[in-house]
């Protein structure tokens, strides 16, 4: 089966930018077209918040086993426990019943440190209660250096 160009793939995603359940099923084709389709959501960070990226990956993707959340300067993170809470419970409901590797990243701007999700003591409660419960079997939060970040 031949592949299709990555420029091609990119103007196909680039034109779906503005249908978020389209380009939700793209999450589903491969792996290619999961990472193209997740950098155009997150170029444009009003368009998917935290709670929709976790719900898409929950709903969309059965192959994705590992979530990166990075937090910049300029987002602060807007997950309720109950979101939060919420995503772990649909995890664990996924047909592929794979363990979570799960990582916060920030950059070490002042504002970053502040807002990003292990801030809240109750979020980190419920992430340390899946880590008990063995949903989540890596955790690790991490500052993004030039260097980048390697889970």
């Amino acid at each position: 089966m031949s592949q299709l160009p990555a420029d091609c793939l990119n103007e196909i995603i680039e034109y779906l930018k503005d249908d978020k359940i389209t380009l939700c099923s793209c999450l589903l084709v491969n792996r290619l077209w999961c990472e193209t389709s997740v950098r155009t959501f997150w170029r444009d960070r009003s368009s998917l918040s935290e709670k929709e990226a976790l719900e898409a990956v929950v709903k969309y993707s059965q192959n994705i086993h590992e979530i990166i959340l990075y937090h910049t300067s300029d987002v602060i993170s807007k997950l309720l426990q109950e979101e939060l809470e919420a995503f772990f419970v649909s995890w664990i409901n996924r047909i592929t019943q794979k363990s979570l590797s799960l990582a916060i990243v920030t950059n070490n701007d002042h504002d970053c440190i502040i807002h990003s999700l292990d801030k809240c003591d109750k979020n980190m409660e419920i992430i340390n209660e899946y880590i008990k419960l063995g949903v989540i079997k890596n955790f690790k939060i991490a500052e993004f250096d030039n260097g980048g970040f390697i889970f």
